[in-house]
């Protein structure tokens, strides 16, 4: 039956094959959240290594853009709603953001099927040089030009909590590495025995999992409690300078709910105030006083400051605020959106292009990640927005550990899409990695309390206006492989695959 549809003119024509690639990006796309239809993972890879089979190397670069450029459209399509927010001023980007985002990042698939092709291995050792190449240029993609490492494969075992477990031994790379090897096998590798050893990495840490969550034992820090505040402000109100007092009521109705209760750490999300909060000392004062404000005030806002030759720059910051109105933490926001926070390039691009965030002035970046100490809460790592993504990039390498996680972001810009869905996994593979616990409070959702073990412990669903009182679970003592060596562990697994792919094709030689 395959050799029948092989032979169909419809897989000899340069574009059934380039449509074909596309629908089976499109179905790997769909193994990731919301929907973890794992099928269609094995599916999409089997269909598309089926295209390049016998194909040559130029044949099976484009037939891999093409796959990377259906899965990263399916994926990615809701970068687009933040270009709705202000149609006027960017309609004319939405082309470029559904199709020339996802174009550009096709580069960094289309080399893995070309060096496939262009090495010409046999059998097993094609299917591992494939997932070994997978891997790292994904690895790639988190990293160059500033890093985008959004929707790596691996996170589409975030809805299976054993095997998501995995990524305190190697991270989501390594993740991402298993999930290519598993979904290729059938087609590159599909004799018994040899498949029945690749499922036993499957079970292995599959099982690793179950027994890791088994004697997981998460307990709270006593006589601590927070209270996280997701006001669900639409986007085109949040920066409304006809609704900033109605906003901050509304934040602050939620802060002051069930008066019976007192949270010693209020959090509210990114941006919560669209003023300079930070600068402005009446303003924090008459903040704590119109809260009756007895705990501390963690809060995402914006900071400015003239340079000394009098220009303004600005931060996306989190403060904070004690009960006297002073600030006793800041935390500048260090890894930028590109277009979104500043404009790269700017001096050729800035009559052409503008920052999708309000005003004419680029973000500045802060001086980098930071444990922040404050007393009265346990040392934590603040992370602004899509700082998260970054593995092995969300703890100060030169400060004491953080106890914890904090994310503040604003996931309105993309309203009921995949995007905060899949915003919210990512958070939850960075608590695994570090066996560190998270807090996440955005905007609009999803807010949630998550403990080292990815577990979520409480939320506030994505468009809903409420607040959640909640405790702070204690981190994993000794914490995690992948809080130690981060990456290293990866890189040691790929040069023994290639070593051990490179042995096996020289003992093959020799054969001959």
């Amino acid at each position: 039956m395959l050799s029948t549809l092989a032979s169909h003119p419809l897989w000899r024509s340069l574009w059934g094959q380039r449509g074909a690639a596309f629908f089976c990006g499109i179905l790997g796309a769909g193994s990731l959240a919301p929907l973890y239809i794992l099928p269609l993972l094995f599916l999409s890879f089997c269909g598309v290594l089926w295209l390049t089979k016998t194909a040559g190397v130029r044949v099976s670069f484009w037939v891999g853009w093409w796959f990377g450029f259906g899965y990263f459209t399916a994926g990615l399509y809701w970068i687009a709603f933040a270009l709705g927010v202000d149609l006027d001023r960017f309609a004319w980007m939405i082309p470029f953001s559904v199709f020339g985002l996802p174009a550009l990042l096709a580069f960094f698939i289309a080399p893995v099927f070309a060096l496939t092709s262009a090495l010409n291995l046999e059998k097993g050792k094609r299917l591992f040089l494939f997932a070994a190449l997978w891997t790292i240029f994904e690895w790639l993609r988190g990293h160059l030009f500033t890093g985008f490492p959004w929707n790596l494969i691996g996170y589409c075992w975030m809805d299976c909590g054993p095997l998501a477990q995995s990524l305190s031994l190697f991270g989501i790379y390594g993740l991402s590495f298993f999930t290519v090897l598993w979904a290729s096998s059938p087609l590159l590798f599909p004799r018994f025995r040899v498949l029945g050893g690749i499922c036993l990495t499957f079970v292995g840490l599959t099982l690793f999992g179950i027994g890791r969550l088994y004697v997981a034992q998460v307990e709270m820090v006593p006589n601590l409690t927070f209270r996280l505040v997701q006001p669900s402000i639409p986007q085109k109100l949040k920066w409304s300078k006809e609704h900033t007092e109605q906003n901050l009521k509304t934040i602050l109705a939620l802060t002051t709910a069930t008066p019976n209760s007192s949270p010693d750490i209020y959090i509210w999300p990114e941006s919560a105030t669209p003023f300079f909060l930070a600068n402005d000392y009446l303003r924090r004062l008459s903040l704590v006083h119109s809260l009756s404000l007895k705990g501390i005030l963690l809060t995402g806002t914006t900071r400015g400051m003239h340079s000394a030759k009098g220009e303004l720059q600005v931060w996306n910051t989190l403060i904070g605020i004690g009960k006297n109105g002073d600030v006793i933490g800041t935390y500048d926001k260090n890894h930028l959106v590109p277009f979104g926070e500043y404009v790269p390039f700017r001096s050729l691009l800035s009559g052409i292009v503008h920052k999708v965030t309000p005003g004419s002035i680029d973000y500045s970046p802060g001086s980098g990640l930071q444990t922040m100490k404050i007393q009265g809460i346990p040392s934590f790592s603040p992370l602004i927005c899509y700082e998260i993504i970054f593995p092995g990039a969300v703890k100060s390498s030169k400060d004491p550990f953080p106890e914890w996680l904090l994310n503040i972001t604003n996931d309105a810009w993309y309203g009921r899409t995949s995007g905060p869905y899949q915003h919210l996994d990512i958070a939850r593979a960075r608590a695994i990695e570090e066996g560190l616990p998270l807090i996440r409070v955005g905007n609009n959702g999803i807010s949630a309390v998550i403990d080292p073990y990815g577990r979520i412990l409480g939320k506030i669903g994505l468009d809903e206006r409420s607040f959640l009182d909640t405790s702070l679970p204690k981190f994993i003592q000794g914490h995690t492989l992948y809080f130690y060596y981060g990456d290293k562990i990866l890189f040691l697994m790929l040069l023994l695959i290639f070593g051990f792919v490179g042995f096996c094709e020289l003992l093959s030689r020799k054969r001959r």
